[in-house]
């Protein structure tokens, strides 16, 4: 019987060590409205979902500077990896979601930095590159 539970365990210890670099690697979440809701907050009941720091980039398809800000904000989830989340939000797929943040309006890529933990956020309009973003994240959340 033990010579059967060490074959059963092998494979499943081999794993881990993929498990753990899946876990390490999270990608920036692409969210829709409803996704918004669930994932990030929730304006109906005024709920922060996600309970660690986040950033949300809001942003649209046909401008160039979010195109340039995704990767940089996709780098930012690889360096912090479980610490904070980062999402993007089309303003032109998810407008109630864009309507949120007053900020927004005053043009895209726009980023907003928020705190749970804290129960505030901080809003950035324009592109950043890794070390301001990096710098913002030192200031906003302290990491």
């Amino acid at each position: 019987m033990k010579s059967f539970f060490k074959f059963l365990m092998l494979p499943c210890l081999m794993l881990i060590p993929v498990v753990a670099t899946y876990a390490q690697s999270a990608e920036t979440v692409t969210l829709t409205e409803q996704t918004f809701l669930t994932k990030c907050y929730n304006y109906n009941t005024d709920e922060v979902k996600c309970k660690k720091p986040f950033i949300i980039e809001y942003g649209a398809t046909w401008c160039t500077w979010c195109n340039k800000q995704k990767p940089v904000l996709h780098k930012i989830q690889q360096a912090y990896g479980s610490k904070i989340q980062t999402f993007y939000v089309d303003v032109d797929k998810c407008p109630q979601a864009a309507s949120i943040f007053d900020e927004i309006q005053e043009g895209i890529p726009c980023l907003i930095f928020v705190n749970p933990a804290k129960d505030e956020y901080e809003a950035i309009n324009g592109y950043m590159d890794e070390v301001e973003l990096k710098q913002a994240i030192k200031e906003v959340f302290g990491l």
